[in-house]
Parts: C-alpha cells; structure tokens; sequence
C-alpha cells in the first residue's frame, strides 16, 4: 500500500513540474482537492487535461476533464467532461456526462446527460437527458428528456418529453409531449400531448389530451374534456366548455328515432355533439347514444347552416347491445339550415343522409332490413351492401326541430 501511494505522490509531481512548463495548455492531475498538481493554484488555472481520482477544483477547462466522483470548475467547461457529479459556475460547451448530477450556473450549449438530475441555471441550446429531472432557469432549445420532470423557467423552442409533467414558466414553441401533464404558463404555439391534462395561458397550436385547458386559444383543442376563453378555438372532444362559445340543445325528429336530445358545445365555428334518441312506437323499443362533429355557419342575424355528423350506438330490447352478433351502428349527416325565433330559441329543418350497419338483422333486399325483429330502414327509398360481417343500409329523409339558448 506504500509502494502504491509512493508511486502515485511521484507522479503528481512529475506532473506538476511538467505542467508548469506548458505554455499554451495545461495538464492537471489531482486525488482531491487541493491534493493535485497545481495545488491550490488549480482553480485559477485553465487546463485542456484533467485528472480527478476524487475530486477536482479547477478554474477552466478547454479540453478534456475526467472524475470519477467530483469536477468542479469556477470558470467554463468547453469540452468533454466526465464524471458522477459535475459542477460548473460559468458556462458548458461541447459534451457533459454525470450519472448522478450535472449542475451548470453560467449558459450551455451542446449535450448534457445526468443520471439523477441535470441543473442549468442560464440558456440551454442542444441536447439534454436526466433519467429523474431537468431543470432550467433560462431559455432552452433543443431537445430536452427526463423520467420525471422537465422545467423551464423561461421560453422552451424545441421538444420536451417526460413520463412525469413538462412544465415552462415562459412561452413554448415547440414539441411537449408527456405521460402525464403538460403545462405552459404563457403562450404555446406548437403541439403539446399528454394523457391526463394539457394547460396553455394561450395557444394558437395543438392540444391533445384527456383535459385540454388554454385560458385563451384560436387553435385546436383534442380531448374528453376541452376548455376554452376564447370562442375561436376549434375544440374536438366530448364535452367542450368554451366561453361565449357555441352552446345550445336542441330537440328533433327523425325517421329512426321519434325523439332526441342533443347538446352542442364548442367555439363559434365547430363544436362537438352528444345526441340521446328513442322511438316508442315501435313494437321493439330501441334506443340510441350517438357523439359527432358539427360546423356552424352564421349567414345573417337570424339566419344560419349547421352541418353535423352523429354516429350512435342503436340498443334494441336491451339496455346496451354491443358485441358479436348483436351490434347496431347509426352515422346520420345532417345538413340543416335554422330561422332563430328569438336570440335563444331557433326553428330548423334540412335533409339528412343515414348509414346503418348491423350484424343482428336478417337483410332482404327489394324488402326491409331488420336488426334482431326490428325493422329498422324505409323499404321505398334504401340501398343496400354487405361489408365483412355486417350489413349496410343507406337511405336518405329528414329531420327538424327547436334549438334552446
């Protein structure tokens, strides 16, 4: 064990006397600090060859830096830097590799991977991946990945992706994508995804997500849940909740069912459909459940064109028919023009085109389709094909009735 450390003392002050000569670069070698070659006079010092056994203090380096437990540099780091936690108070140029920590005060630039937690306290250009968290305090861009957390306090250009939420306290333009949450607190312009919840000060890109929030948004809106401050969004979701937006009830009829509820709920353009229907006064009692798109068009004060699209799930003699042998599918295309009565109640009235499909009907052709006893499309006035296991009717009619609010 002597012989060893004997060896080692001599070579650091081979080194040393070495390292003094140099006069356009420097090579340092060190156990830990100040126990090296240039001693304490190591941090004010720019090396292009570092050496840490333990743990290094060097003022800068242009080159080469390798640790396998600690670098800390006063100044920049401009080249490749190795070690299990690297600290740097100016800035990072080139490449930097910590499987626990990268910490970085000054600006950076380039790629930066840390296994536990990556810190960049200035402006991030390049590449950057922790395997828990990235947190920046200034602007980044480029692309940027962690396991848990990604956090800009400033502006992000470039992509993000998490397991855990994304967050960026400034204005994003870029790609977002996460597992969880996506959060911009100011503008966003771009696409964000996430399987929970989307949120955007404002937006003028892309939202997908389980809950879409934008305070306010001119574009478009992808979800369960969508809301909006801004009328102009375009949101496509199950429940849209869009302030002064489109959002009215309406009640109609049909051929195939007698009587149904829709609410329609989205910005001043498009919106997004639920629709109940029933008719009664077939011997069998169906019922159907139905979602779709619409597009609202104001061609004058009073006077205006709705075009929607309903695909519904027909349930005959049950509460809920779906499945093998027992499933019955309803598109509707509406194209109806309205008379607004009043700024809240409307009249409207317009030709519709029906697409049934069943695997549960026998299909005469010349004659009616029946769907599990049910005689479900006009005999006059219906087409009919087979597609793989179900069969297709197609007819036209009509259908009106009284818009609310």
């Amino acid at each position: 064990m002597k012989k060893v450390f004997c060896i080692i003392i001599g070579i650091l002050l081979i080194t040393n006397i070495y390292s003094q000569g140099l006069k356009n670069g420097y090579v340092q070698a060190s156990l830990i600090y100040p126990f090296g070659t240039s001693w304490t006079k190591s941090k004010e010092k720019q090396f292009n060859f570092s050496l840490n056994l333990f743990a290094g203090y060097t003022g800068q380096i242009k080159g080469v830096e390798l640790g396998t437990i600690l670098n800390v540099n006063k100044y920049n780091m401009h080249g490749v830097q190795l070690g299990m936690i690297n600290i740097n108070k100016g800035d990072m140029k080139g490449f930097q590799v910590g499987p626990l920590v990268n910490w970085v005060e000054g600006e950076g630039m380039g790629a930066n991977f840390s296994g536990l937690f990556t810190y960049q306290k200035g402006r991030f250009t390049g590449l950057e991946f922790s395997w828990f968290v990235n947190i920046n305090g200034g602007d980044f861009r480029g692309g940027m990945g962690s396991h848990l957390l990604n956090y800009v306090q400033k502006d992000m250009y470039g992509i993000q992706w998490a397991l855990g939420p994304n967050v960026v306290m400034g204005e994003t333009r870029g790609v977002q994508f996460s597992w969880s949450a996506n959060v911009t607190a100011k503008y966003h312009n771009g696409f964000q995804a996430a399987t929970l919840f989307n949120y955007a000060g404002e937006s003028d890109g892309f939202q997908l997500g389980a809950i879409n929030i934008a305070k306010k948004s001119g574009g478009f809106q992808v979800g369960l849940i969508n809301y909006s401050g801004d009328s102009s969004v375009v949101p496509i979701g199950l429940v849209n909740i869009v302030k002064h937006g489109y959002n009215k009830m309406e009640i109609w009829s049909n051929e195939l069912t007698s009587f149904n509820l829709a609410v329609k709920t989205g910005g001043r353009q498009v919106y997004s459909i639920i629709s109940v229907g029933v008719n009664p006064f077939n011997k069998n009692l169906f019922w159907s459940f139905g979602w779709g798109p619409g597009i609202h068009v104001k061609f004058s004060k009073r006077f205006y064109g709705d075009f929607d699209d309903i695909t519904s799930l027909v349930n005959i003699n049950e509460p809920f028919s779906f499945g093998a042998g027992k499933t019955t599918i309803t598109n509707q295309i509406r194209l109806t023009c309205g008379f607004e009565l009043t700024p809240k109640v409307a009249l409207y009235l317009g030709p519709t085109l029906h697409m049934l499909f069943s695997n549960n009907n026998t299909l005469e052709h010349g004659g009616t389709y029946i769907a599990n006893g049910t005689e479900l499309a006009p005999t006059f006035r219906t087409a009919y094909t087979t597609i793989g296991e179900f069969n297709m009717a197609i007819w036209t009619g009509v259908c009106g009735g009284i818009r609310f609010f």
